[in-house]
C-alpha cells in the first residue's frame, strides 16, 4: 500500500512516466542500447550522482526529467544508507566541507571529506542532502 502510494505521489509530483517501475531496474549504472532519444538525468552507480544525458541510443538506465527526481528515487535508496566516509586521517586530495546523512538521527551532518573514497553519501550543500534523503 505504501509502494503504491509512493509510485502516485511520485507520479502526481513530478508528471513523469514509468516512476512505478522497481527502482533497482531504474537506477542501474548499465549503459543500455537501443534507447528512444530523451533528455534528462540518469544514476550512475560507478560515481554515485545522476548525470545529465541527451540519450540517443545509449542511457544510463531510466531517464527523470530533473536531477532531484533521479537523487530522490536513486541515491535515497542507496547512497542516502551508507555509512559516513571515514579513512582515518589519509589525505587522498583536498579536504573540504561536506554533508552526510546519517540514518541513525534522520539528519544531514556537516564533516570534513579527505577526498579519499566516495560512497555516495557525500552532498556539497545541506540543501542536496537534505533533498536527496529526507
Amino acid at each position: 500500500m505504501l509502494a503504491n502510494l509512493e509510485c502516485l505521489l511520485v507520479s502526481i509530483g513530478f508528471l513523469a512516466g514509468g516512476v512505478c517501475a522497481d527502482t533497482d531496474v531504474q537506477c542501474d549504472s548499465g549503459l543500455k542500447e537501443g534507447v528512444e532519444a530523451a533528455e534528462g538525468y540518469c544514476y550512475n552507480k560507478t560515481i554515485h550522482r545522476c548525470v545529465y544525458t541527451k540519450a540517443t541510443g545509449f542511457s544510463y538506465g531510466h531517464v527523470f526529467p530533473t536531477e532531484e527526481m533521479c537523487n530522490w528515487k536513486c541515491r535515497a535508496h542507496t547512497d542516502c544508507l551508507q555509512p559516513k566516509n571515514q579513512l582515518g586521517e589519509s589525505t587522498c586530495g583536498q579536504p573540504q566541507l561536506m554533508y552526510y546523512y546519517d540514518k541513525d538521527s534522520c539528519q544531514c551532518i556537516l564533516f570534513i571529506d579527505r577526498g579519499c573514497q566516495d560512497n555516495g553519501n557525500s552532498f556539497p550543500t545541506l540543501r542536496e542532502c537534505t533533498v536527496t534523503c529526507l
